[in-house]
């Protein structure tokens, strides 16, 4: 492997990427040869990126550093001039989430045949490269079943950095006590993209049941799909947030007293730590294809068979009953100390000095 790794930054106007980007371009190993960092809407960002990608094609000697590493990989996947890419460099990146077989409200614009043929390019990409990092052995187990001919020792599990640490780090007791004290006990928030895998509509029904107060915090960029529904249930929820910037968002964790997710499928849960990092106690599903198992401790989980879409709306209320009863039982135990433990847990495991120890292990095994 190389001494040194060609960053390419994720230039999406995601907080993720921003930071993630922000962070490997000032440590030691990644150099970055585009100019100032720019990050915009969709089509804005794959041009600056096809840009920078052209650059290195066109311009880069051949004798200079051979690896470039992503922060995201879908940047290579659906990079036009790939071969070419390939061909000059060795390639290595993060993969936070697979963009066709994730069932992605975009997804919707295609047809079968045209569907199958973009999870095509997909999956010959992720084959071809030389190293894909993973947050979660849940999503491993989910590549591995949609794409059978992915070779195993190209996968790394390593998580997601986290950068956000436990509320009470660094703070006196009259500092925690103010923080905790502010918290709403009724108060539950759902901090996650309206998409078809987030389960929102979970909540348009579990509203009839549940005794709680939601929150749903939501970036405006990804609210589309479900913004009828939404605009319909808005009445029932205490609030919804739609930002694409932290502040809104983390004043909200900060009130929140719990995190709800409903998700069928979570490769790493962002958000969800994110809200714990704020001393949200969490209630998430239990599903195999969600991470959620790898970080939170079972008292926290919920069978993910209660957020299955049955077609037969007896069982869907049945479930949403169950479920308002699970969610009711963790909200009336005090549960501090262990949300005190999953923090420190998390952050000992996952804080992004820890990680890119982690990340450095792999890429620079031979050195």
């Amino acid at each position: 492997m190389s001494n040194n790794y060609i960053l390419i930054p994720h230039f999406y106007r995601l907080n993720w990427a921003k930071e993630m980007s922000q962070f490997l371009k000032n440590s030691e190993g990644f150099k970055y040869l585009g100019k100032d960092f720019k990050y915009s809407n969709y089509s804005k960002a794959c041009k600056l990126r096809d840009e920078y990608l052209d650059s290195l094609i066109d311009t880069h000697a051949t004798t200079e550093t051979k690896s470039l590493f992503f922060v995201n990989l879908n940047d290579y996947i659906f990079f036009k001039r790939r071969s070419e890419l390939r061909n000059k460099f060795d390639i290595y990146g993060l993969m936070r989430g697979s963009r066709f077989f994730d069932g992605e409200p975009g997804n919707c614009a295609f047809d079968k045949n045209g569907l199958e043929y973009m999870q095509k390019i997909e999956s010959e990409a992720l084959c071809e490269v030389n190293g894909i990092f993973l947050g979660s052995q849940a999503f491993g187990r989910f590549l591995f079943k949609k794409i059978p001919n992915l070779q195993k020792d190209k996968v790394n599990i390593i998580g997601i950095p986290i950068f956000m640490e436990p509320y009470y780090l660094n703070k006196t007791d009259l500092e925690i006590k103010t923080f905790e004290d502010g918290k709403d006990k009724d108060l539950i928030i759902w901090n996650h993209r309206l998409q078809k895998q987030k389960n929102p509509w979970v909540l348009f029904e579990l509203e009839k049941f549940i005794k709680k107060n939601i929150s749903i915090c939501t970036p405006e960029a990804l609210s589309a799909a479900y913004s009828k529904e939404m605009k319909e249930n808005e009445i029932y929820f205490k609030n919804i947030i739609r930002d694409n910037g932290k502040k809104r968002n983390l004043n909200e964790l900060k009130k929140a007293k719990f995190a709800l997710s409903t998700s069928q499928h979570e490769t790493w849960g962002n958000s969800m730590i994110e809200a714990v990092m704020n001393g949200a106690i969490p209630i998430a599903p239990d599903g195999e294809d969600c991470s959620y198992s790898e970080l939170f401790p079972q008292e926290f989980l919920y069978p993910q068979s209660l957020i299955y879409r049955d077609k037969n709306a007896i069982t869907r209320e049945d479930n949403m009953i169950q479920l308002s009863y699970l969610i009711d039982e963790i909200t009336r135990i005090n549960y501090s100390k262990e949300l005190r433990d999953l923090q420190g847990d998390l952050w000992n495991r996952f804080n992004f000095k820890k990680w890119l120890e982690n990340l450095k292990s792999y890429l620079f095994i031979d050195k």
